[in-house]
């Protein structure tokens, strides 16, 4: 699937396109822009991506404090907040077998109440993480004072920002509907349009079947769990059966 093809299925479902016709040159130059709009919005959303990526780096003795970016220490697409970070974990290369250690996340109230915050320690039991500008800000602790741990941090991958309407598209199962149908949710203001209530219907079964291909039970936070419950992804039976 191109560019072309999903933002002309796109219009087609809101009716602004008949079947078989050509999309007008500015019409497609305003679904283009409005498609990279809506990708960047969907890094927000880690049950809408598919793929995972972890970035590795070496930790220095007494340093708690890391650069998280694109070319930086953690070199990993910089998180924009603490959800999207999936975990952060890591391990002694001194030992023989080194087991992963996940630490735990602090919020930015437990963060700031942590003292003192150069307390050190071998190794880190906690990291909190800043999203500053222009890198995140990754900081450990205790302060680890061993020189030979190594850094994990594990995030889902951003979906790909589009370069131009030949581009192809390559999506896993189920995706091409997601795209199409909420892209075409995501047109209607622009192209003062109201959306049908099929649409609006598709639109959302849509996003909860990648939602569900998407879950990992391990990682849910009672808030998403409430989220996914109340718009029908999951189904009241997994809970009875205890699967949260």
């Amino acid at each position: 699937m191109t560019v072309l093809e999903l933002v002309t299925g796109a219009l087609q479902e809101l009716g602004l396109v008949a079947a078989g016709r050509p999309v007008d040159a500015d019409d497609a130059a305003l679904a283009f822009s409005r498609l990279n709009d809506w990708l960047d919005g969907l890094a927000n959303d880690n049950l809408a991506l598919y793929s995972e990526t972890m970035a590795s780096w070496s930790l220095s003795a007494a340093t708690s404090t890391y650069a998280v970016g694109t070319g930086a220490t953690v070199n990993v697409a910089r998180p924009d907040g603490p959800s999207q970070i999936l975990r952060v974990s890591v391990r002694d290369t001194a030992l023989t077998q080194p087991q992963e250690v996940a630490l735990e996340p602090l919020t930015e109230r437990a963060w700031a109440s942590t003292s003192p915050k150069e307390f050190q320690a071998t190794y880190p039991s906690a990291y909190y993480y800043n999203p500053t500008l222009p890198t995140g800000t990754l900081t450990l602790w205790p302060v680890p004072t061993s020189s030979t741990l190594q850094g994990r941090l594990y995030r889902m991958v951003p979906l790909a920002q589009v370069t131009a309407l030949t581009d192809v598209l390559s999506v896993p199962s189920g995706y091409a509907r997601f795209y199409r149908t909420n892209l075409a949710m995501e047109l209607a203001a622009s192209f003062t349009v109201q959306p049908s209530p099929a649409l609006v219907t598709k639109a959302l079964e849509a996003k909860a079947s990648v939602k569900r291909r998407n879950l990992r039970v391990d990682e849910l936070s009672v808030r998403e769990v409430s989220a996914l419950g109340a718009a029908g992804t999951l189904s009241r039976s997994r809970f009875d059966r205890g699967a949260f």
